[in-house]
């Protein structure tokens, strides 16, 4: 397969998880609003009139989170496209060590999402990395993973996160999110993955790793030094 072909069919397979993603928020916000103001019932004070507070606005805004939800899917997925050419495996910034207190909670409850997506797809999941794979022609770790399901849980948390969350209620948003958001967010990924099965793009065989005494000047394996698409296309 070209490298033209290759970026065509990442394009492609990025804009249906995308198509699929929008669609989930869109259907799904509603839900979770419901679910916020059943559990805002069981609370008084000031936790039971931010939760109805969250839950209006995302009845609200529903659809504009769910755009801008879209946008950023696709920034963190071309940083992370990115960040896979230019710097080594493991060369990650902290960054849960460097987000303020309100981000650092969002950036945990987005963990906790990509991780049941993941534990839902079982097998899939890792089908769907090495198929993403075989079009970027990079083996990119999960974390790293442009089409990954920690893209997709960053960016739908930073749209149903309220504008306040009192730590009394964060708990319940929590249940929320995994309850109603995990299972169809699971199914976005696995169509998409099937999609990429009918196209016939086989998932990419990691290369066994490198010899610890392997002399400086052997030559690297065949397609060690493998173009990426987005690095043609930029060229």
């Amino acid at each position: 397969m070209s490298v033209v072909d290759r970026f065509t069919l990442f394009t492609q397979a990025r804009e249906r998880l995308g198509r699929g993603f929008s669609r989930t928020l869109v259907a799904s916000l509603p839900v979770l609003a419901d679910a916020i103001e059943a559990a805002a019932m069981r609370e008084n004070g000031g936790a039971r009139r931010s939760m109805l507070a969250a839950a209006g606005l995302l009845r609200i805004e529903g659809a504009e989170r769910a755009r801008r939800a879209l946008v950023q899917l696709y920034d963190i997925a071309f940083r992370l496209l990115e960040l896979n050419q230019t710097r080594p495996a493991g060369d990650d910034p902290p960054l849960l060590a460097l987000l303020p207190d309100q981000a650092l909670d969002r950036q945990i409850l987005a963990d906790e999402l990509a991780q049941a997506l993941r534990e839902r797809l079982e097998t899939v999941y890792p089908r769907w990395l090495a198929r993403v794979d075989a079009l970027t022609g990079t083996d990119a770790s999960d974390a790293r993973a442009p089409l990954g399901a920690g893209a997709l849980a960053t960016a739908a948390v930073e749209a149903i996160w309220p504008p306040a969350v009192e730590h009394a209620w964060r708990p319940t948003l929590r249940t929320v999110v995994l309850e109603h958001l995990a299972p169809p967010l699971a199914d976005v990924l696995a169509d998409a993955e099937r999609w990429l099965d009918e196209q016939g793009v086989a998932p990419r065989e990691r290369p066994p790793p490198a010899r610890a005494d392997r002399p400086d000047d052997e030559p690297d394996a065949p397609g060690a030094m493998e173009e990426s698409p987005v690095a043609a296309a930029t060229d």
